[in-house]
C-alpha cells in the first residue's frame, strides 16, 4: 500500500484537490452534511500532501502543520471553538498550501522530461493557487467582515470559489470586493493566474525541446 501511494503521490494529490473543491456537488449527490464532506475533504488534502515532500525538513514541516490543521478542523465540525482558533486553522492552512505548492513547481522544474506525473503536478499546482486565494479571502473577510459582498447567503466555501473565478478571469458579479484590500488581493490572484498559464506554457515548450535536441 505504502508503495502503490509512493507511486501514485501525483495523482493522489490531485485527485485529494478536485474533491476539495468540488465538495458542494458530492453534497448534492449524497445528501451528507455540507460541512462533513469539507472536512474530509480538507484532510484528504493534508494526508495526500505528506507523501510530497521528499526531504525531511519539508516532511517534518508539511507534518507539523497538517496535524495542527486536522486538530482544528475537525473541532471546529464537532463544537462552536472561539474564532481565534479559526484563524490559528487558516494561518496553518496558507503556509501548508504555499509549501505543497513549492514542492510541486520544484518537482516540475527539476524533471527534465514531459510525462504524465509532470502535467499532473501543473494541474495540482493550478488548483493550489485557487485554494491559496480562498484561505486569503477567508482570512480578509476574519479582519474585516465587510470586505466581500455576497448576493447568495455567505458560506465558507463562497471564498474559495471567488479565488478560482478571479483565478480563470470569469467574474460573474455575485461576489463583490468591497474595499481596497479585497480589490488588491482580487487583482492579485488574477494576475498569478495568468502568469501560472503562461509559466506552464513555457515549460512544457522548454522542456519538449529540449527533449528533442537531446533525442
Amino acid at each position: 500500500m505504502r508503495r502503490f501511494i509512493k507511486e501514485n503521490q501525483e495523482i493522489i494529490i490531485l485527485i485529494a484537490l478536485v474533491n476539495f473543491i468540488m465538495a458542494p456537488l458530492w453534497y448534492g449527490i449524497t445528501f451528507l452534511p455540507h460541512s462533513l464532506l469539507t472536512v474530509i475533504s480538507f484532510s484528504l488534502v493534508i494526508f495526500a500532501s505528506l507523501n510530497a515532500a521528499k526531504e525531511r525538513v519539508f516532511r517534518f514541516i508539511i507534518l507539523s502543520m497538517g496535524w495542527m490543521v486536522l486538530r482544528i478542523i475537525w473541532f471546529e465540525y464537532m463544537n462552536d471553538l472561539s474564532l481565534s482558533l479559526s484563524l490559528t486553522r487558516m494561518i496553518f492552512s496558507l503556509l501548508l498550501f504555499v509549501i505543497l505548492f513549492f514542492i510541486l513547481i520544484r518537482n516540475v522544474l527539476r524533471t527534465e522530461k514531459i510525462h504524465i506525473k509532470i502535467i499532473i503536478n501543473v494541474m495540482s499546482g493550478f488548483i493550489l493557487l485557487g485554494i491559496i486565494g480562498g484561505v486569503c479571502f477567508e482570512m480578509l473577510d476574519y479582519f474585516s467582515p465587510d470586505s466581500l459582498i455576497f448576493t447568495a447567503p455567505k458560506s465558507a466555501y463562497g471564498f474559495y470559489y471567488f479565488s478560482f473565478i478571479n483565478l480563470t478571469s470569469v467574474g460573474f458579479g455575485d461576489i463583490i470586493p468591497n474595499s481596497e484590500q479585497a480589490q488588491a488581493t482580487a487583482i492579485l490572484i488574477g494576475v498569478l493566474g495568468q502568469f501560472y498559464l503562461a509559466f506552464g506554457v513555457a515549460v512544457f515548450v522548454g522542456k519538449y525541446l529540449n527533449q528533442k535536441t537531446i533525442e
